[in-house]
């Protein structure tokens, strides 16, 4: 079965609102709770969902898919993580970090020394 836009929007959603009761119930412990949107990330899945035939996962998804490839628009795993490493050094607790949102920020704008793009 191909993967499912509703569930992958339902689990997200459900991990924000764990991670700000959680957050609720942690506070003045020390221990931290965010939850991070990467944005579109070149994953499995993606690969999976592009190599598949358009009539098994539907035409406009394999479209999606395939141009958010074509045009670059795909992030590796790494590119949405190295940023989030200087908020994790914080006691913030209770945020919804959006990737675009975290690249804007002055701090993390530049890599780290010894970081390559």
């Amino acid at each position: 079965m191909a993967p499912s836009r509703t569930d992958t929007t339902n689990s997200k959603a459900a991990l924000e609102a764990h991670t700000l009761n959680l957050a609720a119930e942690l506070a003045g412990t020390g221990v931290t709770v965010n939850v991070f949107r990467p944005g579109a990330v070149d994953t499995v899945m993606q690969a999976w969902v592009r190599d598949q035939d358009p009539e098994r996962i539907g035409s406009v998804l394999h479209e999606r898919f395939h141009q958010m490839y074509a045009d670059g628009e795909l992030s590796s795993p790494d590119e949405p993580a190295w940023p989030l490493v200087a908020r994790l050094r914080t006691d913030v607790s209770g945020q919804i970090w959006d990737v675009s949102d975290v690249l804007q920020e002055p701090s993390v704008r530049a890599r780290p020394s010894g970081q390559s793009e």
